[in-house]
């Protein structure tokens, strides 16, 4: 007796597992509704992770034409992509005045003279090499969403 109730509750956990599996490869291949995807785009943005916001949003469009939620996603992503890069050239050009600044000024002055400045200067130097690198991958992003939006819309 005991044999059968196990029986049944490990063919109740293999269904459940197998169809989980069938739903994850389904929302993974964009066969969900839209509003799905624009709603994980949404709260991936809100998390602050814009490469699952682009990802999801792709997915959204990808069998389907835009609609209006969908737009509406497109417009509050490119803006949050706008905002990071617009924050990242400002931080980018902070470190450019750091690391190179006017030479009538005292900042210009105590680098020439002080011999211990390199190690600041190089960190100074690596931190613009990740603004730059940012910079290219939200370049990037942005050109996904807008290459799956036109795709659509054309």
């Amino acid at each position: 007796m005991e044999l059968l109730a196990l029986d049944g509750f490990l063919l109740k956990a293999l269904v459940g597992l197998l169809a989980k599996l069938g739903v994850d490869e389904l929302k993974k291949s964009g066969w969900m509704p839209q509003s799905y995807y624009v709603r994980t785009a949404l709260l991936a943005l809100k998390r602050d992770d814009l490469d699952q916001a682009v990802r999801d949003y792709n997915l959204s469009v990808e069998k389907r034409e835009p609609g209006e939620k969908a737009k509406v996603a497109y417009e509050i992503i490119t803006c949050a992509i706008d905002i990071r890069i617009a924050k990242t050239e400002d931080k980018l050009s902070e470190l450019h005045r750091a690391l190179h600044p006017p030479v009538f000024s005292v900042r210009f002055w105590r680098n020439l003279l002080a011999g211990n400045r390199s190690a600041a200067n190089e960190r100074l130097r690596r931190e613009e090499q990740g603004c730059r690198e940012a910079l290219e991958v939200l370049g990037r992003l942005k050109s996904q969403l807008k290459s799956a939006s036109e795709d659509k819309q054309h």
